[in-house]
């Protein structure tokens, strides 16, 4: 899906990301539609149980996307967020896909 002139790419956290995914959180978070923002031991932890991506466009990090394979194989989506300026652009539907 092309996004303007770009496709998101998904590129595998790492826990050197960490600090980064806290940052995004600050940035994304909303406690009453989102929940808190992570902190540094929480995405330290996320990043090491799940599947945890961070969605750039070009060179920008613009959101997170995160999923667990469940004990019977099914998949549990656990985080799609997109940082609001790059809201409304189809980022975090090219996630879900």
């Amino acid at each position: 899906m092309a996004i303007g002139m770009l496709s998101p790419s998904f590129e595998q956290a790492t826990k050197d990301d960490a600090p980064t995914l806290v940052a995004i959180e600050a940035q994304i978070g909303n406690i009453k539609t989102y929940g808190r923002p992570l902190t540094l031991e929480a995405a330290l932890e996320e990043i090491g149980s799940a599947k945890f991506y961070l969605i750039k466009m070009d060179s920008l990090i613009v959101g997170t996307a995160a999923y667990r394979i469940r004990p019977d194989s099914t998949a549990y989506l656990s985080n799609i967020a997109v940082i609001p300026a790059f809201r409304g652009q189809g980022i975090g539907r090219a996630a879900m896909r």
